[in-house]
Order: C-alpha cells, then structure tokens, then sequence
C-alpha cells in the first residue's frame, strides 16, 4: 500500500512477450507469441486456451539455432524449443521451464554448462541443452527491462548484458545480481570476454567501446563506434565487431 492505493505483482514464464491484455469480470486473457491464456492473480493460475488444440505449423517460425557440444543443435521457435543430435534429421522438445526460448545469445561455462540468454530471462544447461533451468535474477534497484548484448564469464564472474545496464554475479551464485557502476544505466549492446587478460569489452548504446578490468573494476575508452546489437570476437588488444 503507498498512500491509500494498492498494487500488486504477477510474474508467469508463459506471459513472457505478451501484445494484448483483456481485462474480464475476474480473470484477464492475455495473448502474445507464447499463446492465448485466462490469467488468475488472485490464485495464481495461468490456463492456456491452446493446450488441448493442434495448430497449424506456417503459424510458427524458427527464431534462433545454435551448436552445443558433440554436434548438439538447439532450435528455439515460436511454438517451443528443440533439440537434434542427428544434424537437424529429427528434433525432440527440450525440457524446459518456459515453453518458448526467445533465444538471443548462447555461451559455454568453464564448467562445461551452456548459458542462454533470452530477451526475459536467463537460462543454464547442465547436460548439454537437454534440459534448461530458469535462473531467476535477484537484483536491488531498477529492473533490467530486457537482457541484450551478451554474455560473458571471466574469473568465475557471470556478466550478462541488458538495456540498463551490465550485470554481474558469482559464477556460482547466478541469480545474485548486481550492475557495474561504471555501465549503470547504458544499454548494453555488445559484450565479450577474454579469459587471459581477465577483461571485458563492452559496447553501449552511447556509441562507445569500453575495456573493463574484471578484478580492479576499471573502464578505459577504447574508441567511439555505433555499436547496435553487435557480435565482438577476439582479444581486448585485437578483436573484430560486427554491427548490425
């Protein structure tokens, strides 16, 4: 309660990219790419209008394919996620606790875990993308609006990249969260690790290049660049960036 008024929070994977809200006598219906759904607040309950039905498949599309180990594939469409071990020939849905994967960037742990950042979410797989646990993210202070940019491990320090800001946690402690004084604020569009040097590169929406020292927390200019949702590959001292 804030001076009289009332409010109240409901979060449900299944919401994720929702377009329409229909406020009903008790319920609301909510639609979106994952479906159509009644959504209770007061008890929780989210019912999905489609389960019992057989859609037609133009009503889909592939979003996102990516490569894990042994030759793994890993499609996220509009009508759920699916893995191939046979090169793409047959597919099997992959357990996960979001039906639908809206599949932005894919990394391997030093652990040997494969991290998926989607634009609402964080997911981990501990077994080669057969299954995909929702890693909550815990933070103080404003939300993180969407994750972008990226993700990045050094030092047994997880980065993920968002439009307010970059994001860092323990490795082993993934769901605690904390933004990086030195990008509070920015949107992130591009985001790389190196291992070796322990540094990150970082892009932001202001059209800068940073490189980040992970341990000592400081942030040196590396050059002015539109940076928009761009992919970084190589070292701190000689990388490439692609923009799109």
């Amino acid at each position: 309660h804030t001076q009289g008024r009332a409010s109240s929070s409901f979060y449900h994977p299944l919401l994720a990219e929702a377009e329409q809200l229909h406020l009903l006598a008790d319920r609301m219906l909510v639609a979106g790419v994952q479906g159509a759904f009644l959504v209770d607040p007061a008890r929780g309950s989210v019912t999905d209008l489609f389960d019992s039905m057989e859609l037609p498949s133009e009503l889909g599309k592939i979003k996102r394919v990516f490569t894990l180990d042994d030759g793994v594939l890993l499609a996220t469409a509009t009508f759920g996620s699916f893995r191939s071990t046979d090169g793409g020939a047959h597919w099997q849905p992959v357990d996960a606790e979001w039906n639908v994967l809206d599949a932005e960037h894919l990394l391997k742990g030093p652990d040997g875990q494969w991290w998926l950042a989607c634009q609402r979410a964080l997911f981990v797989s501990p077994d080669n993308g057969q299954s995909w646990r929702y890693v909550k993210l815990k933070i103080k202070g404003p939300h993180y609006s969407e994750l972008r940019g990226g993700i990045a491990i050094v030092n047994q320090r997880l980065f993920v990249g968002t439009k307010a800001g970059l994001l860092c946690s323990a490795l082993s402690r993934p769901d605690a969260v904390e933004y990086v004084p030195a990008f509070e604020g920015q949107s992130i569009e591009a985001l790389h690790g190196d291992a070796v040097s322990g540094e990150l590169i970082v892009g932001t929406a202001t059209g800068a290049l940073w490189r980040y020292g992970v341990d000592d927390a400081s942030a040196y200019p590396l050059a002015d660049a539109a940076v928009h949702e761009s992919v970084i590959v190589g070292t701190p001292s000689h990388f490439v960036l692609v923009s799109g």
